[in-house]
C-alpha cells in the first residue's frame, strides 16, 4: 500500500519540478526519505503536499489538485 502512494508521491515530485518548483519538489523526496515506517512516510507526505498546496498559489492548478486528491488518499490509508 504504502509503496503506491510512495511511488505517486515521486511522480507528482517529477511534475512538480518540471513545472518550475524544484523546492518542493525536493521537499517531496526527502518526506519521503525521511520516515522510519510506512505511516510516518505517508504522514510527511501528506504534510508535504498539503503544505505545498496552501503555500503555493501559483503552483499550475492541475498539480494542486492532484497534490490535494493524493493527500486525501494518503489520509483515507492511515485511518
Amino acid at each position: 500500500m504504502a509503496e503506491d502512494y510512495v511511488g505517486e508521491a515521486r511522480a507528482l515530485g517529477v511534475r512538480v519540478w518540471d513545472a518550475g518548483w524544484p523546492e518542493w519538489s525536493r521537499r517531496i523526496d526527502e518526506s519521503v526519505a525521511s520516515g522510519a515506517t510506512s505511516s510516518e512516510i505517508l504522514m510527511g507526505v501528506r504534510w508535504t503536499l498539503g503544505q505545498m498546496v496552501a503555500e503555493e498559489p501559483e503552483i499550475p492548478r492541475e498539480l494542486s489538485r492532484d497534490a490535494e486528491k493524493l493527500a486525501k488518499r494518503i489520509g483515507k490509508a492511515l485511518r
